[in-house]
């Protein structure tokens, strides 16, 4: 039985063919825009650990980064988010969550997720450090993660960006 779609949904009609702006030597890694930005910047993390400089692209088209930001601490993974002018991340091989500007590039929070896992502990990681990521939508900002008190269940948690989380 065929199901009619409501009138308020869109439907993906047609898919076109990729365009390449650019590639990395890089397998893994994340790259993204700041949703509550007008600007075009875009911030590329290359590899999944072991890292702390975010590459800054004035946009898609541009050859090299305008500038580099270097966060105080590695990150762990791939589910950053670049929000409203701070970049939230998982600080590597911790169950901390980080808050830096992206302007003087200085921590404006800091919080340990309580019980959270890390270093691939939990099964809801892919096995790259993944083991806390952000998430962001029209309601606010989300950090998504497993605990063992939870038996390694997902657990989703909505950060009130208003007190610095």
């Amino acid at each position: 039985m065929l199901k009619t779609v409501p009138r308020h949904v869109s439907v993906i009609s047609h898919i076109g063919v990729p365009v390449v702006y650019r590639t990395s030597m890089e397998a893994v890694g994340a790259w993204m825009k700041d949703s509550m930005s007008r600007n075009r910047k875009i911030f590329v993390f290359e590899k999944h650990f072991g890292n702390n400089r975010v590459h800054v692209y004035t946009d898609a088209t541009e050859k090299d980064p305008s500038h580099d930001i270097i966060l105080p601490y590695d990150w762990g993974g791939t589910g950053h988010v670049v929000l409203n002018g701070s970049i939230y991340y998982n600080k590597f091989n911790t169950s901390t969550i980080v808050r830096c500007s992206i302007t003087d590039h200085e921590i404006k929070a800091e919080r340990n997720l309580s019980g959270a896992g890390f270093a691939n502990q939990s099964p809801y990681t892919w096995g790259g450090s993944s083991d806390i990521d952000f998430a962001a939508d029209e309601t606010g900002l989300w950090v998504i993660y497993a605990t063992q008190e939870n038996e390694w269940n997902i657990v989703i948690n909505f950060i009130n960006m208003e007190n610095q989380m």
